[in-house]
């Protein structure tokens, strides 16, 4: 599954919904329902997110792995102006 190339686009909240509710003319349940529905639509898929964490585990491999040698080589560099 490639995301490189994902947009997420995210509609703004119903603001006819939003205004009747901060008027309170929506019943909370049905506010609290609307939002509800929104979240499930915004939650990520598990294949998606099995996508992130992997390409973040291998991300943060390099990196570590990048420092240890940027750090072997500055401690070799230390230690020969030191002697």
């Amino acid at each position: 599954m490639e995301l490189g190339d994902h947009v997420l686009r995210v509609p703004p909240l119903r603001r006819s919904q939003a205004r009747a509710r901060l008027r309170g003319r929506m019943p909370e349940a049905d506010f609290e329902e609307q939002i509800l529905k929104e979240l499930h639509r915004l939650a990520i898929t598990p294949e998606a997110a099995r996508w992130i964490a992997d390409n973040l585990r291998g991300t943060t491999t390099r990196d570590v792995e990048q420092r240890k040698a940027s750090r072997q080589t500055l401690e070799q560099a230390l230690s020969y102006w030191r002697s």
